[in-house]
């Protein structure tokens, strides 16, 4: 049984844990379009246009476990000034998936949640300079943990806010492109760096916080 009420023009649901987490959902988790234009010293450098999106499938496992699989795609538009080269239009995508874990809950609309999963990503940077660009395309395996809280806005609607604890490449090789142009001649000079990492620090700058919007079938 479920009673919603009022409060401050909000609408607040009393669920039960299965509410929250037991069936399946999909949720939003990122997109839809960005732009960034960069100057230095005033002048334009360049700009970068990003669409696409990315979406979770989750289901439970159980009254306490659940597991989800996560993909992303992104296309990359770059737009450099007169005489100079622009990279490529490009793309980047994520694919991976994980487990759960949901701890007592709150309240009867929010329940507490730590996760840990795996994805594979192809990733496409661009950071513009004066003269130029550099390019950096990362393709990896990467592991990652998480706590969070899922909140039910009734039996179908949640938002999800998640805390990222550590994301790390168990091995990723990374090409970098740097593009410098003079007086309309182009030269580029290229890079590698491989990593592999087990490591977790505690006292490292954490990743910025997720927010997702879902749906329960």
């Amino acid at each position: 049984m479920r009673v919603s009420y009022f409060l401050a023009g909000i609408v607040v649901s009393t669920l039960s844990l299965s509410d929250l987490v037991l069936g399946a959902d999909v949720s939003l988790v990122s997109g839809l379009f960005k732009k960034e234009s960069e100057k230095k010293d005033g002048i334009n450098a360049g700009s970068t246009s990003t669409f696409g999106a990315g979406g979770r499938y989750h289901d439970d496992l159980g009254d306490s476990y659940s597991w989800y699989g996560l993909g992303e795609l992104f296309i990359h538009n770059y737009s450099a000034p007169d005489g100079r080269k622009a990279p490529g239009d490009a793309m980047s995508m994520k694919f991976g998936g994980g487990m759960r874990y949901y701890f007592q809950p709150f309240s009867t609309a929010v329940v507490p949640f730590g996760s840990a999963g795996g994805d594979v990503r192809n990733v496409k940077e661009v950071s513009w300079t004066s003269t130029g660009f550099a390019e950096t395309t990362t393709n990896g395996l990467y592991y990652n943990g998480a706590i969070g809280v899922r909140a039910g806005l009734d039996s179908n609607i949640f938002v999800e806010i998640e805390l990222p604890l550590f994301d790390r490449a168990l091995f990723s090789v990374a090409k970098t492109v740097e593009a410098t142009t003079v007086n309309g001649v182009t030269s580029e000079s290229k890079s590698e760096t491989t990593s592999n990492e087990l490591w977790v620090s505690s006292y490292e700058g954490l990743p910025a916080t997720k927010i997702a919007v879902g749906y329960r079938f």
